[in-house]
């Protein structure tokens, strides 16, 4: 996906990622307390905004995205 490809490297920047963190890892934790999640799926995981706050909670994730630049950005 060229467009992803291109803009990886500012991906975070561009959508204010670092300001979005703490609400993704807020609603990862919801997600815990409500649901005995054990493993999940995430696709289209992009710079992994979900996907990593899952695994640090002990969560088996497999993450994909048909951008590999945007997966090393996760990385």
């Amino acid at each position: 996906m060229g467009f992803y490809e291109d803009i990886s490297e500012k991906y975070d920047e561009i959508t204010n990622a670092s300001a979005r963190a703490r609400g993704a890892e807020q609603f990862v934790g919801e997600l815990m307390r409500r649901y005995s999640i054990r493993s999940a799926i995430d696709v289209a995981c992009g710079n992994g905004m979900f996907s990593i706050p899952m695994a640090r909670l002990g969560v088996k994730v497999l993450a994909s995205d048909v951008s590999q630049a945007m997966i090393e950005q996760g990385k």
